[in-house]
């Protein structure tokens, strides 16, 4: 083989190097491209579940803050029948003390109008039975 048929094969070599070389970065640029799309649609896909879930949250917290408040709304609807109900039997309560305070002095008054009438119709008796004897 001649010096110059050599470097022709060198140079041939080369070029076969060289367009495999450029394949090799061409397929290696590709598969980097489609890791980068498959990685964005990734990205994109996670970044839509993180807002649905955020949403979410947010919906339930809502929720629970409004149960909450209708449960404090309940409790103090119920405190304020409780308490109106208890005034109201208090007050039954001293009414029926009233009443049952007046019968007892009407009860007294009359009892002593009754003793006093014995008395007195003893006293008459008594007097009858010292002027006959």
């Amino acid at each position: 083989m001649t010096s110059e048929h050599k470097i022709q094969h060198l140079e041939d070599t080369v070029r076969a190097l060289r367009e495999t070389l450029d394949g090799k970065q061409a397929e290696t640029e590709q598969k980097i491209q489609e890791v980068l799309v498959k990685k964005r649609d990734e990205n994109k896909q996670l970044q839509v579940t993180i807002e649905t879930l955020r949403e979410e949250l947010e919906k339930f917290r809502i929720g629970e803050e409004e149960r909450r408040q209708k449960a404090l709304a309940l409790a103090a609807d119920e405190i304020r029948q409780l308490k109106t109900t208890v005034q109201n039997l208090r007050d039954e309560l001293e009414k029926a003390f009233s009443l049952r305070e007046e019968e007892v002095q009407k009860a007294v008054v009359t009892s002593r109008d009754e003793i006093a009438q014995l008395k007195e119709t003893v006293f008459q008796l008594r007097q009858q039975l010292e002027g006959r004897t």
